[in-house]
């Protein structure tokens, strides 16, 4: 359900799966998913780094996860509402990533300076 490409509002084909006969729209939709793996794994970096209120947003999307598990018929946009939290998880573990390379490059110059 988290991983699955949400292409039903895109002007493909409903059975984009079949590669023999939608080699793009496949692929299209291949590269959707993995941009939700993407958004996923940046989100659990995110997490790891316990940024305020982490707590609040895991048991949020387990809670919403566990929710999905009991529908007879779950659609994937069901979880939608997750992603916001996943883009705010990513965007704290993205700035910590670009904090440490820049204040890693900043001391490296620092010391090749004295030097």
């Amino acid at each position: 359900m988290w991983l699955r490409p949400r292409v039903e509002n895109l002007p493909i084909d409903l059975d984009w799966w079949v590669y023999a006969h939608h080699k793009a729209e496949t692929r299209f939709a291949w590269f959707y998913a993995a941009l939700n793996a993407f958004y996923l794994l940046l989100g659990a970096a995110g997490l790891w780094l316990r940024p305020r209120m982490w707590q609040w947003m895991l048991a949020y999307m387990l809670l919403r996860s566990a929710m999905l598990l009991t529908i007879a018929a779950p659609e994937a946009r069901y979880t939608l509402e997750c992603f916001p939290m996943l883009f705010t998880l990513g965007g704290i573990a993205l700035y910590r990533l670009m904090n440490w390379v820049l204040l890693s490059v900043l001391k490296v110059k620092a010391s090749a300076g004295r030097g």
